[in-house]
């Protein structure tokens, strides 16, 4: 197989012992490695890249609340109520960094008739 290489298991082999050494993908490397170490991030459609190159302070703001969340036994062991404490605090501190809350109505018509939405399959 050429360069000294048996076999293709022996070039999968190789393979993930290179990309294993690489570190995280070019953009999970953008999250701060608290966060990552953390939190299991799953990478979508180049998510962190835009959060992080087109929108700096929101990213920033995320990635600040979630490196001070700490999930407490207190926080789960309560009874029900409109929101949950994790919740609660998650809000409390987007809204002290200035956010809003907003709702989103996504439609999509397929020749003059409804079609859900992804967002409408997923939730």
């Amino acid at each position: 197989m050429g360069r000294g290489l048996t076999s293709i298991r022996e070039l999968a082999i190789l393979y993930v012992d290179q990309s294993a050494s690489r570190g995280p993908p070019m953009s999970i490397g953008l999250i701060p490695e608290f966060l990552r170490d953390h939190y299991e991030i799953h990478e979508w459609r180049h998510a962190s890249a835009i959060l992080t190159h087109d929108f700096p302070q929101e990213f920033q703001d995320i990635a600040d609340v979630l490196t001070r969340f700490r999930l407490l036994k207190s926080h789960i062991v309560v009874g029900g109520g409109r929101k949950s404490r994790v919740s609660s605090w998650i809000d409390q501190e987007l809204y002290s960094k200035g956010w809003i809350e907003k709702k989103f109505d996504t439609r999509i018509t397929i020749d003059d008739g409804p079609a859900k939405s992804r967002v409408e399959t997923w939730c």
